[in-house]
């Protein structure tokens, strides 16, 4: 390796290392759901408890609310989608359809109910009784149901919600109850659980293979990197699964850009390398440094530190939670009308993604623990801009072989419109009401076809894949598919962020001195 490589390559280092450092202390956290088996994803920001009695009353003020989530991802709610988004957990929760009301309200959204169908609540057999019973107050998952369906209904006013529940976690009722979610009429499921891979996961896998039918779990299913060590954390599937869409958690912050906020990763940012499922033909080792498959495809908020609003009365009331990402995505898929695609649509259209270039979530110093352009592990290949989506027409969403779906079913357009969505209709078909202004709105999307297919997306990915090829010759990223969690030695963020820095530093002057004697 010439020293002019290695030179750039520890600069890369130190911006990144500085790139992580938190601007301030990270709030105290605790995960909710994590006594079973099966790992959730929501976190919770402590403390949250109001005063008993208070709970409707009291306004949340810290968290992200439904208004924010659709500036930051630039959305428009007024469209109108008839997709019905799964949210698939463990145990009963009693008051959903009373705490969804408040979060509705709140956010002045229309009403969601079982009376009026927009709410269904089902068991693992896909039937509205018996229901399971509540969730036990030391594995909560009360709040990660509340957490996905709030977050979809702020993502997606008009879909159809429904909550699908197995009796425990304990068992792979999870794992097997995605047909009854699909059967039941879902063709977005939100998985916002996981475990660590084990052999058992060959045969599990063949649970997410669903046509028409987008699921989309998480990466990291409320593991800390600062906190779990490579020994503590490994793959997490079905995250891993070459079916699902792989969604991280990131922090969201306003700013003062073109956008107008900037996402970047941090150590709840969930990546990795399996060490069972093989490298499916959407991801190229070149890039990602994994003879596997590799997480992530996508971002969205969900680092607690930057936590949304959401409302749970058993748990507290208003709260502030983290690990929303994979609801926060699975609603702005089901309002585009791309509802049915799998992973591999996101790396074809690049364009519709703002890439996600700062942050790290461990200290490995490759493309697998630091997000830099194009895709990179804690990251995926960025986060949605819903408009940008919704724009694209609706059509082949990648071949199954490539872990996508054909078809899948499209929203419908704003008010039926004929030129107003203008990618209106079901299972992918333009103006399946015979709308023939959809035919009349081609032209907007062959704009959109050519931002797809444009030389910056292949730049894009060019770019990507160089930054990668680099780091994986110069750093050694494991190839082999064995590596577990991000594939790196973790450490505490603060307490060694300075002497990565300096140690960089100092290598950098070593090299800088060689090349002036030679």
């Amino acid at each position: 390796m010439s020293s002019g490589v290695a030179l750039r390559g520890l600069w890369v280092l130190v911006a990144a290392t500085l790139a992580a450092a938190p601007a301030s202390a990270r709030a105290a956290t605790a995960p909710v759901c994590g006594g079973g088996r099966i790992h959730c994803g929501a976190i919770k920001v402590l403390p949250t408890p109001t005063p008993p009695g208070t709970e409707a009353a009291a306004a949340p003020t810290n968290g992200f609310s439904a208004a924010d989530l659709a500036a930051a991802y630039n959305l428009d709610t007024t469209r109108v989608s008839n997709v019905t988004v799964a949210i698939v957990a463990a145990y009963g929760y009693s008051n959903v359809e009373s705490d969804l009301a408040v979060y509705r309200a709140q956010s002045s959204l229309p009403p969601c109910t079982i009376a009026s169908g927009c709410l269904t609540v089902l068991n693992q057999n896909g039937l509205p009784t018996p229901l399971p019973s509540q969730a036990p107050a030391d594995d909560d998952w009360t709040v990660l149901s509340a957490l996905s369906l709030d977050m979809v209904s702020a993502t997606c006013p008009s879909c159809k919600l429904m909550l699908i529940e197995t009796p425990t976690d304990a068992d792979d009722g999870l794992f097997t109850i995605q047909a009854a979610a699909a059967k039941a009429g879902a063709t977005v499921i939100i998985d916002n659980w996981g475990s660590i891979e084990d052999a058992t996961v060959k045969t599990l896998d063949a649970n997410f293979d669903l046509p028409g039918v987008s699921v989309l779990a998480s990466p990291s299913a409320g593991y800390d990197y600062a906190t779990y060590s490579p020994n503590d954390r490994g793959p997490i599937f079905p995250a891993s699964s070459e079916h699902v869409i792989a969604v991280s958690d990131v922090a969201l912050m306003k700013d003062g850009s073109a956008r107008g906020w900037t996402e970047k990763a941090t150590t709840i940012s969930g990546s990795g390398c399996s060490t069972n499922i093989a490298l499916p033909s959407f991801q190229q080792q070149s890039v990602t440094g994994c003879g596997f498959r590799a997480t992530s495809d996508l971002a969205a908020v969900g680092d607690p530190n930057t936590g949304v609003n959401i409302y749970d009365a058993s748990s507290g009331g208003w709260q502030v939670v983290g690990g929303g990402g994979v609801a926060v995505a699975a609603g702005i898929v089901a309002l585009s009308g791309h509802a049915g695609v799998g992973p591999s649509f996101f790396y074809s259209n690049p364009a519709l993604l703002y890439d996600v270039t700062l942050g790290t979530n461990g200290t490995c110093a490759n493309i697998l623990c630091i997000a830099g352009t194009g895709w990179d592990g804690p990251t995926g290949n960025g986060s949605l801009n819903g408009r940008a989506l919704a724009a694209l027409p609706v059509g082949d969403a990648g071949a199954p072989e490539d872990g996508g779906h054909t078809g899948g079913a499209g929203g419908s357009g704003a008010s039926g419109a004929a030129g107003a969505a203008g990618t209106s209709g079901s299972a992918g078909a333009s103006g399946s009401a015979g709308t023939s202004g959809s035919a009349g709105a081609s032209g907007s999307a062959g704009a959109s076809g050519s931002a797809g297919a444009s030389g910056s997306a292949g730049a894009n990915g060019g770019t990507a894949g160089a930054r990668a090829t680099g780091g994986v010759a110069g750093q050694g990223v494991s190839t082999s598919g064995g590596s577990s969690g991000c594939g790196c030695a973790l450490t505490s963020r603060a307490a060694d962020l300075p002497g990565t820095v300096l140690v960089a530093l100092a290598a950098a002057g070593i090299i800088r001195r060689r090349r002036r004697r030679s």
